[in-house]
């Protein structure tokens, strides 16, 4: 009696010099004997990967091919082992082949997995005349409103990286970045719908992480150095970006910088603000005009050194910061109610934030074996994000009816510091089982500085020096937080299922202390459970279905949790709540994949479950609106987002992301509820003109979105671009154009806020009409694409911001 030896043979296919998988090439595994007939015949997946059963023992030789590829073979060896993997095949460009066939298919703009998204940017023409902000619009369960807030299945609660590591600076204030910064400085925009164990427990419903352009390489042969420099310049901004790369032997680096400054005219707000009470209902009617100035820069440097095949060293510098400041006038009237017979003044306000982020982190990698399968990761980052703010208000035809209306400046100085270390370890457990696990701390401290002054005779702002009629106050104010965690996850394929199953712990110790002004110091220690899982059904090798599982905790951040209470204009104050609690968020989704070379289709159901969610809310205290914060929501929110791209012809491709949601909101302690339906979509077409002029054009519709006190209403608009590259692609010039769907191409956002004793309306005019024009130019060798450093470090602490971020202060 013979027994057959049969091994299970598996690899992956690699672009040899971009090093993204290639799908469904063709793989034929010859036997020691013969090299005519396969003994096995199969097709990499979406991911590049193969598996294939072979009998016999002795050197087979593993042949793949694939359209616009060097067909490229490996032998390998077999004893009868139950399973051996071929490792990594790298394959080639085929010159020759290119040139001889026309190749009617797309390159995959989205990678669809189940538990996040990759857009592709650059492999987008928008790319060289678009912001990342307008990338975003495309980004599967992405939605960009029409006053550039973002959320991520629905919510405002996501983390942002930058290159692999969290930025606070982005995180609490993704939109005013975004905008500024051209996506021709991104190389990819990955949406991690499914944070694992790995990930840290705060993030809430997911992670964006921004790729700047660079990204993986083959060490060797890959000696050289390119780069871009680009320009813009338009009716309402203008900036630009150089790019370089380059490797030599073991040593390699990448550096961004780029600038840019953004002035929008002619913002307006009306509000119209009904308060009843005992003595009748009173209304207010102000309206406001105001100048936006953002000027953004950003820079950044990684660099690797590969000490041998078995250790590397990397380290990365990263800076960004903005100045945004706003100037303008406002005209308000009073009457009824409280107000009596009424009154009238109008006053001028400057604003200005200040914002900075610093990181600087350093990693050590060492692996086992030659496979570099089994490896440990030593890891440390420091981040530094320092936020400065001051307000000043000037009033005319001031009256005392209500309020002594005086002089008024106020400045906040707030900074979150974060030292993080992290091990972490990767361990195979046969093939296509892998667990890993670590340890990590965090020390994280936020605090806050604030000044407020309020000088009856309008002395100097900035002069703190008893002169009389100067009321003055200061707070400061600390938050710390130190969080150990351990986690272990694992991972495995088995046939056409795979799963993925962590458990995190997390501890925290808490400290917050008042150095001056009013409040009580205490302390706190709490510890989080966070399990997580996802599960994937490979249908056929172009289509999937995925079930996931998170749990997600948020701690509140100082924008929340700062007592600084924020008089800009005498008839509101808003403040934040140094007594929030973490929140929790329960997560499940399923997603179905589909992908064919001309087309890709995703389709997702989310359901996110919060007992004490964190929000905005507003009341009426001594004829004041004030706004703070609570854990004070049980929420509800379910979302169906279908995103599809199809290359309907050789020159031609649409696009479509959009979704519906249902929201469910309910408070006991304000005894109020709120719901509703919310509609999205961004939809469009590109196309390739004669003499490869590249055109596109996309419609924005946004529909409601709901609050738990009232609605934000929704815009409509049109996005535009065309491009023409020269010179074998090194030179390409683009016109990009926005314009909304109301008076002079604005949008006009219409807000509704209702509370037990007060409804406010809000109509915000924003001109959004934009024309520009981009220029960029690419140099050195455009095939090298270097090897660049990427930390470890995964902070998930998220900057919690509200939900409907304006560009202009609350009257």
């Amino acid at each position: 009696m013979v027994s057959a030896q049969t091994t299970q043979l598996s690899g992956v296919a690699i672009d040899s010099i971009t090093h993204e998988p290639v799908p469904y090439a063709t793989v034929r595994i010859y036997g020691p004997t013969d090299n005519i007939k396969p003994v096995g015949m199969s097709l990499t997946d979406d991911n590049g990967h193969f598996a294939q059963e072979i009998t016999g023992k002795g050197n087979f030789s593993v042949n793949i091919a694939s359209i616009g590829k060097l067909t490229t073979s490996k032998t390998v060896v077999l004893n009868g082992e139950p399973t051996t993997s071929a490792d990594t095949i790298y394959m080639a460009d085929d010159a020759r082949a290119i040139a001889g066939v026309e190749v009617v298919a797309q390159r995959p703009l989205v990678k669809m997995e189940t538990d996040k998204m990759t857009y592709n940017v650059q492999d987008d023409p928008d790319a060289q005349s678009a912001t990342v902000l307008d990338m975003l619009r495309k980004v599967p369960m992405v939605v960009v409103d029409g006053q550039d807030n973002i959320t991520v299945k629905g919510s405002s609660s996501f983390k942002v990286y930058v290159n692999g590591k969290p930025n606070a600076m982005f995180s609490s204030s993704p939109s005013k970045i975004f905008k500024a910064m051209p996506a021709s400085a991104v190389q990819n925009i990955e949406v991690i719908t499914n944070p694992g164990a790995k990930y840290d427990a705060e993030g809430a419903v997911g992670v964006l992480n921004i790729t700047l352009r660079q990204q993986g390489g083959n060490a060797q042969n890959m000696n050289g150095m390119n780069g871009s420099v680009t320009g813009i310049a338009g009716n309402k901004n203008y900036g630009g970006s150089v790019y370089v790369a380059g490797q030599q032997g073991k040593f390699s680096f990448n550096a961004n910088i780029l600038y840019s400054h953004q002035r929008i005219k002619g913002i307006e707000n009306e509000i119209d603000r009904t308060q009843k009470s005992a003595n009748g209902d009173s209304q207010m009617h102000s309206i406001t005009r105001l100048t936006n100035n953002t000027p953004f820069a950003m820079g950044s440097l990684s660099m690797g050194y590969d000490i041998d095949s078995l250790n590397t060293l990397g380290a990365t510098v990263n800076y960004s910061g903005y100045n945004m400041k706003q100037d303008g006038n406002s005209t308000n009237s009073f009457k009824g109610g409280v107000y009596g017979s009424g009154f009238e003044y109008s006053n001028l306000y400057n604003t200005k934030q200040k914002n900075h982020s610093f990181n600087v982190s350093a990693d050590y990698q060492h692996f086992f074996s030659a496979k570099h399968d089994r490896y440990f990761v030593l890891s440390y980052q420091f981040t530094s994000a320092p936020t400065n703010a001051e307000n000043t208000l000037l009033y005319d035809n001031s009256t005392t009816i209500v309020n002594e209306f005086t002089y008024q400046y106020s400045k906040n100085h707030a900074k979150t510091q974060e030292h993080t270390i992290q091990a972490d370890f990767t361990q195979p457990m046969g093939t296509g089982h892998t667990l890993n696990y670590g340890l990590k701390y965090i020390g994280r401290k936020n605090s806050s500085e604030i000044d407020y002054i309020d000088d009856v005779n309008y002395s100097d702002p900035y002069t703190i020096d008893g002169t009389i009629g100067l009321k003055y106050s200061q707070t400061s104010y600390n938050h710390h937080d130190d969080i150990l965690a351990g986690y272990a996850e694992y991972s495995g394929t088995f046939n056409k299922f795979g799963t993925k199953a962590g458990l995190r712990y997390e501890y925290t110790w808490q400290n917050v202390k008042y150095l001056a002004g009013n409040g009580e110091n205490f302390n706190t220690n709490y510890g989080n459970l966070v399990p997580s899982a996802s599960f994937t059904y490979n249908i056929s090798p172009m289509q999937n279905l995925g079930l996931t599982y998170n749990l997600r905790i948020s701690r509140p951040g100082i924008t929340y949790l700062n007592p600084y209470v924020n008089r800009s204009v005498p008839t509101v104050i808003s403040y934040g709540n140094p007594d929030l609690k973490t929140v929790e968020n329960h997560n499940i989704g399923m997603v179905y994949n589909f992908f064919t070379p001309k087309l890709m289709l995703n389709v997702s159901l989310q359901q996110t479950i919060c007992g004490n969610a964190l929000s905005e809310y507003s009341f009426m205290s001594d004829n004041v609106l004030n706004s703070t914060y609570g854990n004070i929501v049980r929420e509800r929110n379910s979302s169906l987002s279908v995103f599809a791209n199809w290359l309907a012809a050789k020159n031609t491709r649409l696009i479509f992301n959009g979704g519906l949601s249902y929201a469910d909101l309910y408070s006991k302690t304000l005894a109020q509820a709120n719901n509703g339906w919310g509609t999205n979509f961004f939809t469009g077409v590109q196309q390739t003109m004669p003499w490869e002029v590249k055109l596109s054009a996309y419609l924005i519709m946004q529909g409601k979105s709901y609050t738990l006190q009232g609605w934000n209403s929704g815009f409509q608009g049109l996005n535009g671009s065309i491009s023409k590259s020269f010179c074998k692609d090194k030179f390409n010039v683009s016109i990009a154009g926005l314009y909304g769907f109301s008076e002079n191409g604005s949008f006009i956002i219409k807000m509704r806020t209702n509370g037990n004793d007060f409804s406010n309306s809000v109509r915000l005019k924003v001109p959004i009409a934009l024309f520009q024009v981009h220029l960029a130019y690419n140099f050195g060798n455009s095939k090298v694409q270097v090897k660049a450093h990427k930390s470890n470090i995964q902070n998930d602490f998220i900057e919690k911001k509200s939900e409907t971020e304006q560009t202009q202060p609350k009257i």
